[in-house]
């Protein structure tokens, strides 16, 4: 079984974005 990993890894990518960005708004809301 092969993944493309052209397809699945700008999804990931977008996703670890979208969630760094949420855990750094919670951060700053907490520190700030």
């Amino acid at each position: 079984m092969f993944l493309d990993v052209n397809e699945i890894y700008p999804d990931i990518l977008e996703s670890l974005s979208c969630l760094t960005d949420f855990l750094i708004s919670i951060i700053d809301s907490f520190l700030f």
